[in-house]
């Protein structure tokens, strides 16, 4: 399941992608789910079955792909997790990852405007994988964490997926300016 904040005709809902369609899937929704965030963190699979068949639906190429989770109350990076990029910034050998946190308003949309610096000549960019926790947890054992996670095929507790591209202004990567996190089109659960 392929799911999308998008934009069409100026109006912002919640869809599935099938095909080279959106199901506007907040048409049917809206009341119970008014994104996508929503969605996810209920029955996301019997909610979206139930919406499916009645929806009407978009050409992709016409709607405006926006960053899938638009009001994230979170957004938990780890950086220095591969031992080949912490070499490669000439940071000293660590035990635990770094944790640092981005910002709902540094999100942008699939193939939307990236904003750059005059100080700065290009951009520089990394490749993310971005998990979206669909419900909380709280103090879950270390022996459960899995199940915790894999309940009901990821929908339960991590509800899926994403492609995340954090972009930054190679002249001041070190003292981070300003940057910008591209959210791929869709996430998939």
């Amino acid at each position: 399941m392929r799911l999308v904040t998008y934009r069409h005709s100026e109006t912002e809902s919640i869809g599935l992608v099938d095909g080279d369609e959106v199901v506007n899937i907040g048409q049917e929704v809206s009341g119970k789910c008014p994104d996508l965030k929503t969605l996810i963190a209920g029955d996301v699979h019997q909610i979206v079955a139930g919406a499916r068949q009645k929806a009407s639906r978009h050409p992709l190429g016409e709607v405006q792909l926006l960053p899938p989770i638009t009001n994230p109350g979170k957004i938990i990076c780890v950086g220095l997790n591969y031992e080949s990029h912490r070499k490669e910034t000439g940071r000293p050998e660590v035990s635990f990852p770094t944790l640092f946190t981005r910002f709902a308003n540094t999100q942008i949309g699939h193939e939307q405007p990236i904003w750059r610096p005059a100080e700065s000549t290009s951009l520089d960019y990394e490749g993310e994988l971005a998990v979206v926790i669909g419900q909380g947890g709280w103090k879950i054992p270390e022996n459960s964490a899995l199940d915790q996670a894999n309940r009901a095929r990821g929908v339960e507790k991590c509800c899926g997926l994403g492609l995340h591209a954090q972009l930054l202004t190679q002249r001041i990567v070190r003292e981070v300016l300003k940057s910008v996190v591209v959210w791929g089109s869709m996430l998939s659960s």
